[in-house]
């Protein structure tokens, strides 16, 4: 059987165009030393020449102005502005405005930069949440929404933790009834009951005399599960009275003594 020889190709000494290594390939045309060169000019190629407008470096193709999106937001942070382009094609009619690059919170003082739509609103006062929960609890009058779930100790009340403004306007309405002589004391939350499906705390318990007394329970919005426990409560235990005490009862009674009993929350 006979064996043919075939001569070795003929090796050509190439440059790598990516690293500038000689190398040596059996074809004329080779460009590349690995694959790894091959790749990262590639990746070089698809630059081209138009610097980045933020950093100057070369930008991608596809891009225009930014090589990178920092590049964008660093742009944008320096140059920000209030102009919303319209149409395409129009010329804003607030174009070149400028707003203040920074200014001082009113809480904290320290400087910080508000957006643009915050201004326009009127608001951008304060440079975090903090501040301005902060702000909301030093100006209470400003904030009514707030007031009804303020817990606290109050000092006028004997220095007892009311989970509301509204429980502890209700104390104060007690002790002016027990002044006038129409009720004889009344506890707050004292006395617990472990009903079939839930438990329950009732908010006050007033004695009407020396030997006869009734839950009052305080609440300005009913839930699902605050209306199940009162059912609940009104069902298995008939033998207690239980008062309740809505947000239209409440209402009337601020709008009756509010003016009569001293540090009412809420004036």
């Amino acid at each position: 059987m006979r064996q043919y020889l075939h001569p070795l190709p003929k090796r050509h000494v190439q440059k790598c165009l990516s690293c500038g290594v000689e190398f040596t390939s059996a074809h004329f045309d080779a460009r590349f030393c690995g694959s790894r060169c091959n790749y990262a000019y590639l990746r070089i190629s698809r630059f081209v020449g138009i610097p980045c407008a933020q950093c100057g470096t070369p930008v991608p193709r596809g891009r225009r102005l930014f090589c990178s999106d920092r590049c964008v937001y660093e742009h944008r942070q320096a140059n920000r502005s209030v102009e919303h382009p319209g149409n395409w094609g129009r010329t804003p009619w607030n174009k070149g405005c400028r707003i203040v690059s920074q200014r001082p919170c009113d809480i904290c003082g320290i400087s910080f930069r508000p957006e643009g739509g915050q201004l326009q609103k009127g608001v951008g006062r304060f440079c975090s949440n903090l501040c301005k929960g902060a702000f909301m609890v030093s100006n209470p009058d400003r904030f009514p929404r707030g007031r009804r779930g303020r817990g606290g100790r109050r000092p006028d009340l004997g220095g007892v933790y009311f989970r509301s403004s509204w429980e502890a306007n209700y104390a104060r309405y007690l002790n002016h009834l027990v002044q006038v002589g129409d009720i004889c004391r009344w506890e707050y939350e004292v006395d617990a009951f472990t009903l079939s499906s839930i438990s329950y705390l009732p908010d006050f318990k007033v004695w009407v005399t020396s030997t006869k007394f009734e839950y009052h329970e305080v609440k300005g919005y009913m839930d699902s599960r605050s209306l199940n426990k009162i059912e609940a409560f009104r069902i298995e235990r008939p033998d207690l009275p239980l008062v309740l005490v809505d947000k239209d009862a409440y209402h009337s009674i601020e709008h009756d003594v509010q003016t009569l009993i001293p540090g009412w929350e809420g004036r």
